[in-house]
């Protein structure tokens, strides 16, 4: 399982997830299953796009190639 957190609005995911998209591609991995979003600390109601302090854990299960 390849993993990072990103702490923040949840309009910074995607870069999170590029930066794994790009680890599995250096590394030789392959995505071995659907990608999962853990949100450790949950953005504030109607802050979604601005809550500093949301946490999320990124996941994306992998093999090597």
């Amino acid at each position: 399982m390849l993993f990072t957190t990103h702490q923040g609005s949840y309009n910074g995911l995607i870069d999170g997830f590029t930066a794994l998209w790009q680890w599995i591609g250096d590394h030789n991995f392959k995505i071995d299953g659907p990608d999962r979003e853990i949100y450790r600390r949950l953005a504030k109601e109607n802050q979604h796009d601005s809550d500093p302090n949301a946490l999320t854990e990124l996941q994306i299960p992998v093999s090597p190639a």
